[in-house]
């Protein structure tokens, strides 16, 4: 009998792909995932302290728009010596909560797909 995600991982659909994966797959991944009762999933993204907020916030805006998680990859050192990380944190907890909270609707989801590198 198998055990929770072991049809995921047994499947052609990867929840998080090493190395980059094109945002058209990523696409075609998430309308698998919800054909199939599945969560959304942006895949695996790193996760420095150092990280750019406007990178973070652009990574979450595409995340909205297929109103999908991302599963971060971090290390508490990262963390800890990151001149970022407060900032970072705070805005993936504001993202996330208002997309859980199903603040964005199809409109602003549409918006979130292709976010401006101005930071508006």
């Amino acid at each position: 009998m198998p055990v929770p995600d072991t049809w995921d991982v047994q499947s052609r659909a990867s929840r998080g792909e090493i190395g980059p994966t094109d945002y058209a797959q990523i696409l075609r991944s998430n309308t698998f995932y919800r054909a199939n009762y599945m969560p959304g999933m942006m895949g695996q993204q790193a996760l420095s302290g150092d990280a750019s907020l406007l990178t973070i916030e652009s990574t979450l805006a595409r995340a909205a728009s297929q109103n999908a998680g991302v599963n971060f990859e971090t290390s508490v050192s990262s963390l800890a010596n990151g001149a970022n990380t407060a900032p970072v944190l705070q805005a993936i907890n504001t993202w996330e909560a208002a997309r859980n909270s199903g603040a964005f609707i199809r409109r602003s989801r549409r918006n979130c797909a292709t976010p401006r590198s101005t930071g508006t």
